[in-house]
């Protein structure tokens, strides 16, 4: 059987798109399975070992089109849209894939062969995490899920990129290293405060720990700002060609991530690194990955989850919560997970 998978888009769905990947990997482990991503996506799974082609999708819709339209030739059996889009699902329709799999919504469903339908209450969609809603693709198939772990991949290259940082640094291998990560692409409501990172990162600072600072090239300002409120020294990756593969490596290997409720945060429960996320406008419900250490923080206050890009008040989900408060969840999940290792 020749498959073609469309990969998710964001960088934390990818990764919680992993056990389902892994189980068609094992399920059709005699089959070609070729996987469309975006570039980034690609760094995301850069290693692993599910896919017999991995293609790059770039441009503009137009160029989609002439490249959906170019795949025609290659016979594709069976396509899973792991994206919810109605441009994704014509990719797939165009692409001349016999039967396409997904779920129906967008207006998409005449594009899709097999339609699964979407949790909702009324009109409104239920959360359901988005590790349970791939699977739900996968599931549909008829294939047993026996393994929900995520999982990523750690490159040589990368690898060592994140010894010359340590290095450089002069982090040690016995040191407690915390990273933090106050980026999110989806908006600034999921922002906690740039100054509440800093006054973190100086207390984090005080028992000894080595702060890393994390994010996006694009997030460069958010870690410069942060910078240079610490009174303590902290590592900027920003400054050292920062990757997605850089930032795997580096969080693979460390004590304890902190961060905004983003991507990057699945990088921990796929390295099983321990994790305390901060939610603003977000719900859980939608991105939770069955991590077993992780801490989930955030402030009660009327409006959240409105689940908005940006706060049309005062962002008080995120101003009320204080440093000092998630600086004790940090030391509680320090001693309980990573000062064990």
């Amino acid at each position: 059987m020749n498959i073609l998978l469309r990969a998710p888009n964001p960088i934390g769905d990818i990764v919680m798109a992993t056990p389902a990947l892994r189980a068609l990997r094992r399920h059709f482990a005699s089959d070609q399975i070729t996987l469309l991503i975006r570039s980034y996506g690609r760094e995301v799974l850069e290693g692993a070992p599910w896919f017999d082609e991995v293609i790059e999708i770039k441009g503009c819709r137009t160029r989609e089109i002439f490249s959906a339209l170019s795949l025609r030739k290659r016979l594709f059996d069976l396509g899973i849209l792991f994206t919810n889009s109605f441009s994704t699902a014509l990719f797939m329709r165009l692409s001349g894939t016999k039967r396409r799999v997904g779920y129906d919504r967008n207006g998409r469903g005449l594009l899709l062969t097999d339609r699964i339908k979407p949790l909702r209450q009324g009109r409104k969609f239920l959360p359901v995490p988005a590790l349970d809603y791939y699977l739900g693709l996968i599931q549909y198939l008829g294939i047993t899920i026996d393994d929900k772990r995520l999982e990523l991949f750690v490159s040589q290259d990368a690898s060592e990129k994140a010894e010359q940082v340590f290095q450089k640094f002069g982090i040690a291998p016995d040191n407690t290293v915390i990273v933090l990560n106050p980026g999110a692409a989806y908006g600034s409501a999921k922002l906690w405060p740039a100054e509440y990172f800093a006054r973190l990162a100086d207390l984090l600072a005080r028992t000894g720990a080595r702060i890393i600072l994390s994010g996006s090239p694009a997030e460069r300002p958010i870690l410069d700002s942060i910078e240079s409120q610490i009174k303590a020294r902290a590592v900027n990756l920003a400054k050292e060609n920062i990757s997605i593969s850089l930032v795997k490596a580096v969080v693979a290997r460390a004590s304890l991530l902190i961060t905004n409720d983003t991507g990057p945060r699945h990088f921990a429960a796929a390295f099983d690194i321990p994790e305390v996320t901060i939610f603003g406008s977000s719900d859980p419900g939608w991105t939770e990955n069955g991590h077993k250490k992780a801490t989930h923080i955030w402030e009660e206050v009327d409006c959240r989850p409105c689940n908005l890009k940006k706060c049309p008040i005062d962002h008080k989900c995120m101003r009320r919560l204080k440093p000092e408060r998630v600086f004790e969840a940090a030391q509680e999940a320090l001693q309980r997970w990573a000062l064990k290792k």
